[in-house]
């Protein structure tokens, strides 16, 4: 049978960051702005931050005194044509703004803000920039060649390797208020196996109290689910499996005070008591184990330590049997695969019921580790 051992908390590998200079940001027309903005108030003038008195003897039509039409990335406006549509500001509410997916978007010159106008209507997500930007390299930095970060400020590179689009730079932390906006502090392990505090991205299921805190996930919103606890989540059609964490999750209209159908999951919550295959976001929600989780699909489960199983009598395949001898079902009824094997002597995965295959009854249907079956 197909199986994984998954138990690198965000299912990623971490790997030190090398030593070369990081690059800079694509993005570069940001970074300027908001440094203007620090440093005169007016920090959209030209392709560099301009302070000088020479940027104030230009005045555009119905925007900031001292910026020519077609470069403000910043102040009011009445049409695009006042923005610097070359690197993606429009005119939108008012003001020259730049469109976002996620706080990644922003490349650490601020975070992304969902924008409404003055009747309330939702206009989509803007670049809200900061005075304090974050340092190139650091937080809210991509790296996908791995060479991107600030390694002499402790920031390193998570991802699944080079070419990962989706990598981006972080440091350690000991609690969640060491973290930037998006991300929350949990554990992941390195490519020896260790285990280290990190801050991470806000997923899937992660507590939240506004959008901006599960912004660093493009497209995630915060909203209720039916436990009436805020996740970060996404809106979803019901009509389509359109939902994160394969079968573990459900499309429905949870949050009374949003009028959008969004993804929770089938336990009717995001963490259980921690027991087998209760859902987790992070170690702490499996008070005897750990939270371990799917590759593929994202899904994450307690793996509960104080349970132990065998495969006396049973088929094995590299110390593996499905519905071990011990395990219980998981909450969504499937039998429990056990790990009847012990690696080192902390090996947190020794004689554990750690998964269950979530790929249903079909012949054709290839082994999935899961906690929940099809619909």
């Amino acid at each position: 049978m197909g199986f994984e051992l998954w138990y690198a908390r965000d299912m990623r590998s971490l790997e030190p960051a090398p030593s070369a200079p990081p690059r800079r940001s694509l993005l570069r027309t940001l970074r300027v702005a908001a440094l203007g903005a620090a440093l005169a108030g007016a920090w959209s003038c030209g392709s560099d931050p301009c302070t000088a008195p020479e940027c104030s003897s230009t005045s555009g039509t119905g925007g900031t005194t001292g910026v020519p039409d077609g470069s403000a990335r910043s102040g009011p406006c009445t049409s695009d044509s006042r923005c610097d549509q070359a690197h993606g500001f429009t005119c939108t509410a008012g003001e020259c703004r730049h469109a976002c997916a996620s706080h990644f978007d922003c490349q650490g010159q601020g975070l992304c803000q969902p924008l409404t106008d003055t009747s309330g209507q939702a206009l989509g997500n803007y670049c809200a920039l900061s005075t304090s930007p974050e340092p190139v390299g650091q937080y809210y930095t991509r790296c996908p060649n791995y060479d991107e970060c600030d390694a002499g400020a402790g920031f390193s590179c998570l991802g699944a390797g080079v070419g990962d689009a989706d990598a981006y730079c972080s440091t350690s932390c000991a609690a969640d208020s060491d973290c930037p906006t998006g991300f929350f502090c949990d554990t992941i392990s390195d490519s020896s196996g260790a285990q280290l505090p990190f801050c991470v991205r806000r997923r899937f299921c992660a507590p939240c109290d506004t959008d901006a805190d599960c912004l660093s996930t493009p497209g995630q919103v915060c909203a209720r689910d039916p436990s009436g606890e805020k996740i970060c989540t996404e809106m979803c059609d019901p009509s389509f499996d359109s939902c994160p964490w394969g079968n573990a999750s459900v499309c429905g209209q949870f949050d009374p005070d949003l009028a959008v159908t969004t993804c929770a999951h089938r336990f009717g919550s995001c963490h259980g008591s921690g027991k087998s295959c209760e859902p987790c976001v992070r170690d702490s929600d499996c008070p005897m184990g750990l939270c371990s989780g799917s590759g593929y699909t994202g899904e994450r489960w307690c793996i509960d330590n104080s349970v132990t199983c065998n495969c006396d009598g049973l088929d094995t395949t590299q110390h593996v049997c499905e519905n071990g001898n011990g395990c219980p079902r998981t909450p969504g009824n499937l039998p429990m695969s056990c790990y009847d094997f012990q690696r080192t002597p902390s090996d947190p995965l020794a004689h554990a019921c750690f998964q269950a295959d979530s790929s249903g009854s079909s012949d054709l249907a290839s082994p999935q580790a899961g906690c929940w079956g099809p619909r």
